[in-house]
């Protein structure tokens, strides 16, 4: 079995991203900018984790887009994480928390 594949929507201090790549296969949005919608939705497909900001509007249809993943067979993306500043914080126009929960992210 292969390492999950994560999309990182921004740029991280190379410390973090060392971290993350030894357990996953990595496919980074290497810029400072906001990753344009387009983008996500296509990058996001077959992803297993996803490694967002608070500037990426993750909602229903990221998650469709997303796919089914190699590690289950029922579920899109398993794995969302959103640090800010330290600290995990979704505001509900940032992430739709109803939705996930209920497809159980």
């Amino acid at each position: 079995m292969g390492k999950p594949k994560v999309l990182v929507t921004r740029r991280v201090p190379s410390e973090g991203l060392d971290i993350l790549r030894e357990k996953c296969d990595v496919d980074l949005w290497n810029n400072d900018d906001v990753m344009p919608r387009a983008s996500l939705l296509e990058r996001v497909k077959g992803m297993e984790g996803l490694f967002c900001t608070i500037n990426d509007i993750i909602d229903e249809e990221v998650l469709n887009a997303a796919g089914r993943c190699g590690q289950c067979k029922d579920l899109s993306i398993f794995l969302i994480f959103s640090p800010q500043n330290g600290y995990f914080r979704a505001s509900s126009y940032h992430m739709i928390i109803r939705r996930m929960t209920s497809r159980t992210v």
